[in-house]
């Protein structure tokens, strides 16, 4: 399992029933594979920077994923099919390793 983030853009002219059911669809999705989402940090209604699909506000949610990257196949396939996300964007985050650092002594 490995940690991603991911940022989506979903139409800012829809409802907030259609915003919370996309993001309800990507939790069960990501459950379904046994992965967890440990953080929805729902950023809200900003302005593009340039229109995507003919609009120029996106409302911004960003998801902090554990799961298999199988799933990122199949998660971005289900944004292309829905025409209320407007981008996404995976990231996958590194896991630090902490090393000891020995320092020489004179």
């Amino acid at each position: 399992m490995n940690n991603y983030e991911l940022l989506l853009i979903i139409s800012a002219k829809k409802d907030d029933d259609v915003k919370e059911s996309i993001i309800k669809k990507i939790e069960a999705a990501v459950k379904a594979d046994k992965g967890t989402v440990s953080e929805i940090d729902r950023w809200g209604v900003k302005e593009l920077a340039y229109p995507i699909k003919y609009q120029k506000d996106g409302y911004y949610v960003l998801f902090n994923l554990t799961m298999n990257g199988s799933v990122i196949e199949m998660l971005e396939k289900m944004f292309n099919l829905d025409e209320n996300v407007l981008r996404s964007l995976f990231i996958k985050k590194e896991v630090k390793k902490q090393t000891a650092k020995k320092e020489k002594k004179k």
